[in-house]
């Protein structure tokens, strides 16, 4: 008799739980623009924001009272742009300023806590925020100016991500989301004691939520 009761029990928690709590909440696909650029400490340089791209993918799981988890797995041109001036050229007595562009091509896996607002409009917003961690797989730099640093580079580096977003459309249903994101590096990416290189970027993001239909 008693083990029927907790039987009883159990199946209530169950069920309420699962009208607030699944595995799979949903998942998609995302692009937008990346505008970069590197910390640099160490060395005296004029460093500009970078424009780049950002393609991934996403799944958000579970779901208790708004709050999830988000993980994703995603391509981005980060770097940065400087310029260089080269002495005597093109020709003996001439100095020209050039503009070199490097661009650092990761692979990121963002892991993050993602909190919804517990509203019922077709527009919702949300927050995130959590650990990034970028593997450095890429290099294209004009001039071949920054070729040595970049071999001095080192993977993978760790950081933080954050940002809020807004999501568009029927929750039962393929949904619109836009995000605005901030990533920045703890860790020096630079195996030289002479300085110290860390990643910063603005991301501005689009992309498709395809609203799940498992449960736990």
């Amino acid at each position: 008799m008693k083990l029927f009761k907790y039987a009883i029990i159990f199946v209530f928690i169950f069920y309420n739980l699962e009208a607030q709590f699944t595995i799979v909440k949903n998942f998609g696909v995302k692009a937008g623009y990346i505008s970069s650029t590197l910390e640099w400490e160490g060395e005296n340089l004029d460093l500009k924001n970078r424009k780049g791209f950002m393609l991934g993918i996403y799944g958000e799981f579970f779901d208790f009272h708004g709050l999830s988890l988000l993980v994703q797995m995603e391509y981005g041109q980060k770097g940065m742009q400087t310029d260089v001036t080269f002495v005597d050229y093109p020709k003996p007595g001439d100095n020209t300023t050039l503009l070199s562009d490097a661009r650092l091509d990761y692979f990121s896996i963002p892991i993050m806590v993602k909190y919804t607002a517990p509203i019922d409009f077709d527009i919702v917003p949300y927050v995130f925020g959590g650990l990034n961690i970028n593997f450095l797989i890429g290099q294209i730099s004009t001039l071949d100016w920054f070729g040595t640093s970049y071999d001095s580079l080192s993977s993978p580096a760790t950081g933080l991500v954050g940002g809020f977003g807004l999501t568009f459309g029927p929750k039962d249903k393929v949904s619109l989301l836009a995000e605005f994101r901030f990533n920045f590096d703890l860790t020096d990416s630079d195996k030289s004691d002479l300085r110290k290189v860390k990643n910063k970027s603005f991301e501005i993001v689009v992309g498709f939520a395809f609203n799940s239909i498992f449960g736990m």
